[in-house]
């Protein structure tokens, strides 16, 4: 995250919004760590702020952050994949309110944490960056990206500022108002939707296999709670997972 927002120019003509997956008890410091670390001034969200241009807005531990019709929205529903915050609701509901003027960006990070949020942005005509995995320190997130998203830039975090900078300033379509796909002429929508859909299922699939054996390393290491969190974890990925997957059978069974 320093050496992403060293990266970004000072006259920067977009706003910024930043998720780090932290512990829901945990405290943060990210705000100070960012400003010190580029020219932007940074700080956490506070609900119903306004997007700012040039201004990085940092979700706070606990909560996640959602965009809506311009402003920032602070909620502390469910976990997502044992995160609060999480950065695939930021992305959803980002593509959701700006579609083709969004720009999703995954660093180092282990796990899967992103696809779903990503595929999100990139149906709705927004843009897809991920740092590049042999520089990642963790290399999951974004190598998990890259094998389900059609990427746009493959970026090491010194060449993230400049590219995002030019990016920002292409002209894109309108944003229109959300609609479902449905039948008929958006047929296709329907199918990237499917597919986005099973591609989640897996993901949540490979989310719960992980949480049963990090919980399984957990335990015998002694660290109940921490094999409690993993225990949870894998409890919630798959009966999302299991949800989706009888919705999805069941609309192929209808056609």
């Amino acid at each position: 995250m320093r050496g992403f927002a060293s990266s970004l120019p000072e006259d920067f003509p977009a706003a910024v919004a930043v998720v780090l997956h932290i512990p829901a008890r945990g405290s943060s410091a990210l705000p100070g760590i960012l400003e010190r670390s580029g020219p932007l001034p940074a700080s956490f969200v506070t609900d119903r702020q306004r997007l700012q241009h040039g201004c990085i807005h940092v979700a706070p531990p606990d909560h996640h952050v959602l965009v809506e019709d311009g402003a920032l929205r602070l909620s502390r529903g469910l976990t997502e994949n044992g995160h609060r915050p999480s950065v695939d609701v930021l992305f959803r509901s980002a593509a959701v309110s700006w579609g083709p003027r969004t720009i999703g960006v995954v660093l180092s990070g282990a796990l899967h944490d992103g696809n779903a949020g990503m595929i999100a942005i990139k149906s709705r005509g927004g843009v897809a960056v991920v740092q590049d995995p042999d520089e990642a320190k963790y290399a999951g997130m974004p190598s998990s990206v890259l094998r389900d998203v059609d990427v746009d830039h493959v970026l090491r975090l010194a060449a993230m500022g400049p590219v995002l900078a030019r990016r920002v300033r292409e002209q894109v379509e309108a944003v229109t108002a959300f609609r479902p796909p449905h039948r008929g002429a958006h047929a296709a929508d329907g199918s990237e939707v499917e597919r986005a859909l099973w591609v989640a299922v897996r993901t949540l699939e490979g989310q719960a296999d992980m949480a049963i054996r990090m919980r399984k390393t957990s335990l015998e290491r002694g660290r109940s709670l921490l094999a409690d969190r993993f225990g949870n974890t894998a409890k919630e990925c798959s009966h999302a997972a299991g949800v989706l997957r009888s919705h999805l059978t069941r609309a192929g069974d209808h056609r």
